[in-house]
């Protein structure tokens, strides 16, 4: 499910970053939880990498039958449209939770192409800064 079955008698020193983020992806998923907490979990990888981990997430979000619940805390608010159903935008002991309204493809992580991206990525920085 997470692509590494060819690197199965590896050891964790010999894999990428983005491999070791799958590997622990996988033992997450191996417990068979309801909630995975994500906390930055791209956040020490290069720019493509965190872009096709995206899609993976996405993916195995899917594959799982989104009988699990991801909670994936980021600082980009790209990252977050990209592959966010909700949103939660927390500050101080207050919070907004709004469903993410940008149209993309069921099961796809959604691009800047996508309607509504803009207007989206306008909203939750205000709501940052504000």
């Amino acid at each position: 499910m997470v692509g590494l079955s060819g690197f199965r008698d590896y050891y964790s020193h010999q894999l990428s970053g983005g491999m070791k983020q799958r590997a622990a992806i996988a033992r997450a998923l191996a417990q068979k939880p309801s909630v995975i907490l994500m906390d930055e979990p791209f956040a020490s990888l290069d720019a493509d990498t965190r872009t096709t981990l995206g899609r993976e997430i996405v993916d195995i979000w899917h594959k799982a039958g989104a009988e699990i619940t991801i909670l994936f805390v980021t600082h980009s608010i790209i990252e977050a449209i990209s592959v966010a159903t909700k949103f939660m935008v927390l500050k101080g002991d207050d919070y907004l939770i709004f469903p993410n309204p940008v149209k993309g493809k069921t099961g796809s992580v959604r691009s800047p192409e996508d309607e509504g991206f803009d207007e989206c990525w306008k909203k939750l920085k205000n709501l940052i800064r504000n």
